[in-house]
């Protein structure tokens, strides 16, 4: 319980992020309030930009997937 509490009181130094394809409300409210973005793809087209990030120097597929 008080690893707990620190942790949720500690600021992230790095944003966050979750893949959800047509994420529910509930799911949205959920990631929002541990301010987490979701990217509103299928997990097979994150994989393919993130491959061509990694492995191209093309711009990712992944523009503002919000």
């Amino acid at each position: 319980m008080i690893l707990h509490r620190i942790w949720e009181r500690q600021r992230r130094r790095y944003n966050s992020w979750a893949v959800q394809l047509q994420p529910h409300e509930l799911d949205q409210a959920f990631w929002d309030e541990r301010k987490v973005e979701i990217l509103d793809v299928s997990l097979d087209e994150y994989v393919a930009a993130l491959g061509s990030l990694l492995y191209d120097d093309k711009p990712p597929a992944l523009a503002a997937a919000s």
